[in-house]
């Protein structure tokens, strides 16, 4: 007899062994899935189903509990029963980026954050069993703090599925990567990568020279510890005039050959 559990991996092959001593007794097999309903055992080219039963490739929909009837001739016949676990890779990945599916349209044209927004990352995805979901970035596994929050449940609306988001708090120029969301369970793996870049704030609007205004030619860019600003007037001079309440400088200063005007270590009050 082959023992009362069978755990298989999705596509291996299945096989039963169901002899009674007396090879003259007629045996015959039953199936019912986890639901109740009948698997079909007999019919197919991938079966054999005489004493012993054999399913090739087996899958997800066949685990149950597979039965083997011994007639004896007189009373009920004999029953053994077999319970049969498939176990299923991770499903494949779906993916989001702020709630946009990551081959969307929109998802292309939101996956790039700008500085200082938070970044939600969602994988959905399922198994056999159902799957636990890590976060990496850059090969490096996340866990929860101040910067990363990862949130996982299993929805009640589908068997052996899960959902995990991981939110990448205040995006910064360092946070930009490959992020990994990495599905795993006893019969395998399934990952989704994430490619995010960021962006930094861009103000555009007019500059004055002097008594004159030059028009719409002024931009600020801001990055971890440097503000920017950009004046494009070809063949006139840049005038520089500081505006009390406007910036706090703390360090240093640099004007720059195509009239940029670079503060290092200061606060920008808006």
């Amino acid at each position: 007899m082959s023992p009362k559990e069978n755990a298989l991996k999705s596509g291996e092959e299945l096989s039963l062994f169901c002899q009674p001593q007396d090879p003259s007794l007629k045996v015959w097999w039953t199936a019912k899935d986890a639901t109740g309903n009948n698997i079909d055992v007999t019919r197919g080219f991938d079966r054999v189903a005489g004493r012993n039963l054999i399913i090739r490739n087996i899958q997800g929909n066949q685990a149950g509990i597979y039965t083997c009837h011994v007639e004896i001739g007189f009373g009920s016949p004999i029953r053994r029963h077999f319970n049969v676990i498939v176990k299923e890779r991770p499903w494949p990945i779906d993916a989001f980026i702020s709630d946009f599916k990551v081959d969307s349209l929109l998802a292309q044209y939101n996956k790039d954050p700008t500085y200082g927004e938070d970044v939600d990352l969602r994988c959905e995805t399922g198994g056999i069993p159902t799957p636990s979901v890590q976060w990496l970035k850059d090969g490096r596994l996340l866990s929860n703090s101040y910067k990363y929050i990862i949130t996982s449940y299993e929805p009640a609306y589908k068997d052996n599925a899960v959902i995990s988001k991981l939110t990448v708090k205040n995006f910064q120029r360092y946070d930009a990567g490959r992020y990994q969301c990495k599905a795993v369970n006893d019969a395998g793996t399934q990952q989704q990568d994430f490619v995010i870049r960021g962006v930094a704030t861009s103000v555009g609007g007019s500059m004055p020279s002097d008594d004159e205004d030059i028009g719409q030619s002024a931009a600020l860019t801001s990055r971890r510890g440097e503000i920017k600003i950009s004046i494009c007037q070809p063949g006139r001079p840049v005038k520089w005039i500081p505006c009390q309440n406007t910036v706090e400088m703390a360090r240093s200063r640099e004007i720059t050959p195509n009239s940029s005007i670079i503060y290092s270590g200061l606060t920008l009050v808006l």
